[in-house]
């Protein structure tokens, strides 16, 4: 992965046309991911679509957790089931009491230990369009599984009423219409963080433009006479 390094940020000039990294901006930046410090400042471009203008700016703390002892948790989980199995019970009490016990532990891990999570103050830029593009995608996702949700309980209620389970049939469609719709909707409008490479953390959710335009942002700058010594 080929990566530049970014110490500094050219100012804008008078006529504000020209697009430029901030002075305290440092990051490395591929056409995959930004890789930053506990505090980064991406440049004033859309994170979605690359647009530089009619902007809003967004800010935040964006947090990784580790992925460790959820596999742990699920190993565990499978290990119990199996030796539940071989005991001639599917999940005997055994059983039972190690997978609450495990996924309680990783519920603590995962969420009360400082050390297993990672944060980074950042600050970035979506278009108007972008952002209210994505909000019209969200709610109507969100308006198909609420009445796709609501079909199932209907069925359900339909079920326990009239006590036939030949009625519980009817729940597969619209219970696949309402994780599906779930399912796509679409990240919100903010990087992610992924994961930590050499005590950098690894920022996704960008799109190759933003990212493409940044690299070049870069090559103007250390193309540009006088800036280095800034």
């Amino acid at each position: 992965m080929t990566e530049e390094f970014n110490p500094y940020q050219a100012p804008e000039t008078s006529a504000g046309t020209q697009q430029m990294l901030s002075a305290d901006a440092e990051f490395l930046v591929s056409d995959r991911c930004i890789l930053c410090g506990p505090v980064v400042q991406l440049p004033k471009i859309c994170i979605r679509s690359g647009e530089t203008s009619d902007l809003i700016m967004k800010t935040g703390t964006l947090k990784w957790k580790s992925m460790m002892p959820i596999g742990i948790g699920a190993l565990t989980t499978v290990v119990a089931m199996i030796i539940g199995s071989l005991t001639g019970v599917a999940l005997s009490w055994l059983s039972l009491v190690l997978i609450y016990a495990v996924w309680g532990a990783v519920f603590l891990v995962r969420n009360l230990l400082p050390w297993n999570v990672r944060e980074v103050q950042a600050t970035w830029f979506v278009s108007t369009r972008e952002e209210q593009q994505w909000h019209s995608s969200r709610v109507r996702r969100l308006w198909v599984a609420g009445i796709a949700g609501a079909l199932v309980a209907g069925v359900v209620i339909i079920a326990w009423l009239t006590e036939s389970r030949d009625v519980l049939s009817l729940i597969n469609l619209p219970l696949l219409v309402a994780v599906l719709a779930l399912l796509s909707i679409p990240k919100a409008n903010q990087p992610e963080l992924t994961g930590v490479h050499q005590d950098l953390n690894i920022l996704r959710n960008l799109s190759p433009v933003f990212l493409k335009k940044v690299l070049r942002l870069i090559k103007r700058h250390d193309e540009t006479p006088g800036e280095a010594g800034r």
